[in-house]
């Protein structure tokens, strides 16, 4: 549908180009809240840093609500090429009225190079002397809006200390779309795709016109990754940064290698449904190794006794469990299922810790605690490994551990720290893996 002939679905007059003006500022302050960096439009006294930003409110911003990191709201209404009228007194009193419901509600009316001398100069200055308690003599036009406040019952006109009026162009070959590509760049793997980045996120905010609705630092990343646009891994957002291991957690857990055929599958399909024993079905313990062996190949005689359906879901097992270990011989799939696992819960979002029980064994060995060890295996090959990835892992709560036979001689002092990791709190849950020879479920009871 043809832009400029669009009407607007929610009342008000910002169609056409209005509705491009407002989705370009969405775009900027969408760059902000990514970058964290300070949106200096309003003068608030406080952290000016956006964390989200919410389309056609219906309040009196109306065009944009914008939350600042200090919890303060911003309500703004964009208008292209504001003159004298009913748009601009409308638009001005309601921004006021919304702005005295509250101490930290500030208000933006943002416009474009083309608005009227009056309002960009005089208009623009005077609220700002008036919100100051300047008794200048003052234009015209500001007289009429002090008379205007006064005539809507606001004789207290100070609250224009918190009502700007700002001028900024965001249209192609703008100083506020350099400032959108000059911020893009900041986030984004690849800095040449930041006008790419902009022309997505200016998308989004004509659609979220319609859809009424807000985005955050992370609703903004997944966006920006479904173009897809590679998010930089060294920013220092926490929710960006989120977004970014995700992404690249995702490419490296897709594909399987099977080194006897030199073949390389797509995880989702070299996946098949395994047969599993429950744990009440497992054979007995034993210290003798000829015992362990004959136990070993007991494995195989009740797996191809177990009936298909007693087939365990294992995601519905990882979720209702906090320790689920996972027994079987070699080669019969337990990397491969980790992985399985790590690529399904990366694909829909959830951070998720896989490791080498190999590799944490041998840090810990060299004095490293257990949480050390598991956020330095779980981010080896990232890219840009920092203490604000750490954060980042640090709040997930599912660990896939592989190979906790491959710990020797220290098995049972990994399994007790493992087991000790899951149970520290309520909502971690620990997927490991192991072979039958030298694993004693006795490690994990109790």
């Amino acid at each position: 549908m043809n832009r400029e002939k669009r009407k607007n679905p929610f009342g008000g007059s910002a169609g056409g180009g209005g509705y491009d003006y407002q989705a370009e500022a969405y775009a900027l302050i969408a760059a902000k809240i990514l970058a964290e960096e300070g949106l200096n439009w309003p003068e608030t006294g406080c952290d000016r840093v956006p964390v989200s930003v919410h389309v056609e409110t219906g309040t009196g911003g109306d065009d944009l609500r914008i939350t600042l990191r200090s919890g303060a709201k911003v309500e703004l209404q964009a208008k292209r090429g504001l003159k004298r009228g009913d748009d601009l007194w409308h638009a001005l009193l309601d921004l006021v009225q919304v702005v005295s419901t509250a101490p930290d509600i500030y208000g933006v009316l943002l416009t474009t190079t083309d608005a009227s001398r009056p309002i960009r100069v005089h208009l623009k200055d005077g609220i700002t002397q008036v919100g100051q308690g300047i008794a200048d003599e003052f234009h015209e036009i500001v007289e009429d809006f002090c008379k205007r406040l006064q005539d809507a019952g606001f004789q207290e006109l100070s609250i224009c200390s918190r009502i700007r009026i700002v001028i900024r162009d965001l249209d192609p070959g703008s100083s506020g779309e350099d400032e959108t590509l000059a911020t893009l760049r900041e986030v984004i793997a690849d800095p040449q795709m930041a006008g790419a980045a902009r022309t997505v996120l200016v998308a989004d905010g004509l659609d979220l016109i319609k859809l009424r609705e807000n985005r955050d630092a992370s609703g903004l990343a997944k966006v920006l990754k479904q173009a897809p646009i590679l998010l930089s891994v060294a920013t220092s957002n926490q929710l960006v940064l989120r977004e970014a291991f995700t992404e690249w957690c995702t490419r490296v857990n897709a594909k399987i290698v099977i080194p006897s055929l030199d073949v390389t599958l797509p995880i989702s399909m070299a996946w098949v449904r395994l047969r599993a024993m429950a744990s009440k079905e497992r054979v007995g313990d034993s210290s003798s190794i000829a015992d362990q062996i004959l136990n070993y190949h007991e494995w195989y005689r009740l797996a191809d006794n177990t009936r298909v359906s007693d087939t365990l879901d294992i995601e519905k097992a990882a979720r209702n469990q906090q320790l689920l270990v996972i027994v079987g011989g070699p080669g019969s799939g337990k990397s491969t299922l980790l992985r399985w696992l790590a690529h399904t819960w990366f694909t829909r979002g959830q951070v998720v810790l896989r490791v080498s029980l190999r590799a944490l064994a041998l840090r810990m060995s060299r004095g490293e605690t257990l949480d050390e060890a598991i956020l330095a295996v779980a981010s080896e090959g990232f890219p840009h490994v920092s203490e604000t990835l750490y954060n980042v892992l640090r709040n997930a709560s599912c660990l896939l551990a592989d190979g906790l036979d491959e710990t020797n001689p220290n098995h049972s002092h990994v399994a007790d720290r493992l087991r000790s990791w899951a149970l520290a709190h309520p909502d971690r849950r620990v997927v490991l893996t192991t072979r039958p020879v030298g694993h004693n479920p006795a490690w994990f009871d109790g």
